[in-house]
């Protein structure tokens, strides 16, 4: 199964600066490994990685948080996976980052 991973929001993005979503970066909600993710998160799919999980788990500064980090994430909603038919009525997985929380 394919597997896709996108924002649902706009943000800007060049060498030097990232705009992500300060209610998720400051929130005290969220542990450090799920702002670590979600930070990698939006910084792969700016670079169009295709396989943000399995460059995570190769990561030095990502692998020890990515199972609790990406667990937080989806649980609270700044991180939905779903299961989405394409245009061919393949099945796909999704993961889409957002900047609210449940």
């Amino acid at each position: 199964m394919k597997t896709r991973y996108y924002t649902n929001f706009e943000f800007y993005y060049d060498e030097d600066t990232m705009d992500l979503p300060q209610s998720v970066l400051e929130s005290e909600q969220l542990s450090p490994a799920a702002k670590n993710i979600y930070i990698f998160f939006v910084y792969l799919i700016t670079e169009q990685v295709e396989d943000i999980l399995g460059t995570l788990q190769n990561l030095e500064e990502a692998k020890h948080d990515l199972e609790p980090g990406l667990a937080e994430l989806l649980a609270c909603g700044l991180i939905k996976k779903e299961i989405i038919k394409n245009e061919s009525s393949e099945e796909e997985l999704h993961y889409i980052v957002t900047k609210e929380m449940n």
